[in-house]
């Protein structure tokens, strides 16, 4: 749903899915020197490993704000230069706080769970939008207007220790259109929840889990 949304984008707008950093940060000078970074929308940031070996000694550049190591949790604040050690299976991917990053369940074709829920990885710390884009998968529908834009919203609390996230209805149509989609929500890079609330009632113990 990601990358389907920032396709969607490239088609109407013309912004590439991959950026260079100085699209978003022209001000910062490191932006135009590290040419081998980019983001992957407006949320992700991909410093590729470019050096022989298993193990990888890798200068990163970060942008400003705080940065999420995506399969790690290790937490980076820009601007500044880090140098990390990677290893050959891991690519070093980063979201900012206010990330919003839609994902599909493993599954084995497109259409195998038409009824599966989409997961919303929400990074916390900062403000965040995204504007999910769904169509019909197919055809040239979406040419004439066919498609649909979902708003999703995040943003922490003053004092830092609530995050709400709000996921608006679907505006738009188009054909094959399900008349309701449920969602998994998961907040990274927090401690096990005092409570979780859904449209401000309190959900029982029973209908949330927290996975460290």
């Amino acid at each position: 749903p990601y990358t389907y949304t920032l396709a969607a984008e490239s088609v109407s707008s013309g912004l590439p899915i991959n950026r260079p950093l100085y699209l978003d940060y022209p001000g910062q000078a490191a932006a135009y020197s590290n040419p081998g970074e980019y983001l992957y929308g407006p949320d992700v940031l991909v410093a590729p490993v470019t050096t022989p070996g298993n193990v990888s000694t890798e200068s990163v550049w970060f942008p400003p704000g705080r940065w999420t190591d995506w399969f790690t949790g290790a937490t980076f604040t820009g601007p500044s230069e880090q140098t990390l050690t990677v290893p050959l299976d891991r690519m070093p991917v980063f979201v900012q706080d206010g990330g919003i990053v839609p994902e599909q369940v493993a599954m084995e074709h497109v259409g195998a769970r038409p009824d599966a829920p989409t997961i919303l990885r929400v990074y916390p710390g900062a403000p965040g939008r995204f504007s999910l884009y769904q169509d019909a998968g197919d055809g040239n529908g979406y040419e004439h207007g066919e498609d649909s834009q979902t708003q999703i919203t995040t943003w922490p609390s003053r004092d830092g220790r609530t995050t709400s996230v709000a996921i608006g209805s679907a505006a738009g149509r188009y054909p094959g259109q399900p008349e309701t989609r449920s969602f998994s929500v998961q907040i990274e890079r927090v401690t096990a929840p005092l409570a979780v609330l859904i449209d401000g009632r309190r959900v029982p113990s029973g209908g949330w889990n927290y996975n460290p």
